[in-house]
């Protein structure tokens, strides 16, 4: 049994109802479909745009070397990509990047990306949560993942193989010779 292709406009529609942005870029890295806009922009914005210009500018040089990789090999690609929206807005897509080839060349990239935003800022704000260091809010030792606690000039001589030593910030100094006692975070009078 012989089905019919299905048409264009099936197609666009399929496409058009995908969560994911895809897109036909040329050799000149020009935009020649896209299925949906994100962060600001509109279809018409990007359709006929050189692709690289939704790239972050940090990451254009090895987006570009990306691009002609796939253009001269035809090998599938995939990649993390910081995008910069029409607002400034930034935003990040995990994308697959194909070649279509044509007549024996490569003749458009074919790119299926996926928003990614909300993991990569929710990575980052592990990553820093991770790197918080919990001090005591009465004695100031320190628990630096491990379990134990210990004093802060300990922690430093173990973390960054350092000697401490001790001395007196001018603020203290000021306290101490207005007789005044410095105990706490930052000196706070007691």
């Amino acid at each position: 049994m012989n089905t019919p292709a299905p048409s264009a406009r099936v197609l666009r529609d399929l496409l058009g109802a995908l969560p994911q942005i895809v897109m036909l870029v040329d050799r000149e890295r020009k935009i020649r479909y896209i299925n949906r806009a994100e962060i600001g922009y509109t279809i018409d914005d990007a359709l006929g745009a050189d692709a690289i210009e939704f790239i972050s500018p940090a990451e254009r040089e090895e987006w570009a070397e990306l691009f002609t990789r796939v253009l001269a090999t035809g090998e599938p690609v995939s990649r993390l990509t910081e995008s910069i929206g029409a607002d400034g807005e930034r935003a990040w897509y995990e994308s697959r990047n194909v070649g279509f080839v044509r007549k024996g060349r490569v003749a458009y990239v074919g790119i299926v990306a996926t928003n990614v935003t909300e993991r990569v800022l929710a990575e980052r704000e592990l990553a820093l949560i991770e790197r918080l260091l919990p001090v005591c809010d009465r004695c100031k030792s320190v628990q630096p993942g491990d379990g134990e606690w210990r004093t802060v000039e300990a922690y430093i001589e173990e973390s960054s193989h350092r000697r401490v030593s001790h001395g007196m910030c001018p603020e203290c100094e000021a306290r101490m010779m207005r007789g005044e006692r410095a105990d706490g975070p930052q000196g706070a009078l007691s």
